[in-house]
């Protein structure tokens, strides 16, 4: 991500977060990230806190679940409307600021 790209997915985060859980699609059920926050200071990470109140990576619960290798969080990342229904966070933010990410 470019400093455009990087701001703008913080700040939907930030805008988002209060109001609708975070979280990613697996088999077809919405996996949600409990206190979810991003850091966008340098390289962006991604955290969550688990069940015993410990932050842990995004990148590495993903990939425990998903069974995958490699991770790009903002490819996975999704959150739930107060309709229920499920968005594809990377498409909301493309779409709302003209983004483009490679």
């Amino acid at each position: 991500m470019n400093t455009i790209q990087n701001y703008y997915v913080i700040q939907e985060i930030n805008d988002l977060k209060p109001f609708f859980p975070f979280g990613f699609r697996h088999n077809g059920e919405f996996i949600p990230l409990n206190k979810f926050s991003v850091n966008g200071i340098g390289k962006t990470q991604w955290f969550y806190i688990n069940e015993n109140n410990e932050q842990k990576s995004v990148a590495s619960y993903m990939k425990l679940i998903k069974r995958i290798s490699t991770v790009r969080c903002l490819n996975h990342l999704c959150f739930k409307d107060g309709y229920d229904k499920v968005h594809n966070f990377k498409k909301y933010v493309s779409e709302k600021h003209g983004l483009t990410f490679t």
